[in-house]
């Protein structure tokens, strides 16, 4: 009787293994092939750049992520570097220690890096166009290098300070693209950079506020299968 009640449960179990496979396999069937719901994971590459405001002047950063895009989520990493263009604004009086005290401008640009970790989820706007969310949070570093200019035009030392090397950026992005076929896309993006940890002091001529900007940018997605 053991012998029997255990066949029979053996029995019920290898039927119900066979029926959740059978279902399993109409339901695979059923799935659109090719399409931005496909379900097998793809390696996603998306280079980019942004166009934004660094301390107050006009930059840019390039670089982009790679990540693994399953349906409509995305997971993967990012980088980018850039710079700014020339800022000038009046010397810190309280940072020099010539005791020339006298007049002068600071001339100064700016060199940024921030790496990470990015997720996304991407919804579909008819057949030719995607809407993407991403998010991405990470770290980055900064340099700012500086020449003090008198009111002569005579330059004074190069100063270059590397503060903020450890400092914390969230960016939240949204992306539109147009879609040529399922392995290539292009678009555009608008976000913006939070940055928090700088190390401001009266000699840095930067705060977390003049690092964080709105960016407006283009973008590929190329999709590897």
């Amino acid at each position: 009787m053991t012998f029997g009640c255990r066949f029979a449960n053996a029995s019920l179990r290898f039927s119900l293994l066979l029926l959740l496979l059978s279902i399993s396999a109409k339901i695979a069937g059923a799935q659109p092939r090719g399409t931005l719901l496909e379900i097998n994971p793809k390696f996603v590459v998306s280079p980019a750049a942004k166009f934004t405001s660094i301390n107050g002047a006009a930059g840019a950063v390039g670089g982009g992520y790679v990540g693994l895009r399953d349906g409509r989520f995305l997971i993967g990493a990012f980088a980018y570097v850039g710079g700014s263009g020339l800022k000038t604004e009046p010397f810190n009086f309280a940072t020099d220690t010539s005791g020339s005290g006298a007049a002068s401008n600071l001339e100064s640009t700016m060199t940024m890096w921030y790496v990470g970790a990015v997720v996304g989820y991407t919804q579909p706007l008819g057949e030719k166009f995607n809407g993407s969310l991403n998010l991405g949070i990470g770290r980055g570093g900064l340099t700012h290098n500086s020449t003090r200019v008198y009111g002569d035009g005579t330059p004074s030392e190069t100063v270059t300070t590397n503060f903020g090397d450890n400092f914390f950026v969230i960016e939240p992005e949204i992306e539109v693209a147009f879609k040529f076929n399922r392995f290539l896309q292009a678009g555009t993006t608008l976000s913006y950079r939070f940055v928090n940890g700088t190390k401001q002091t009266a000699v840095t001529y930067f705060t977390n506020a003049t690092m964080s900007s709105l960016s407006a940018g283009l973008s590929l997605r190329i999709n590897f299968y």
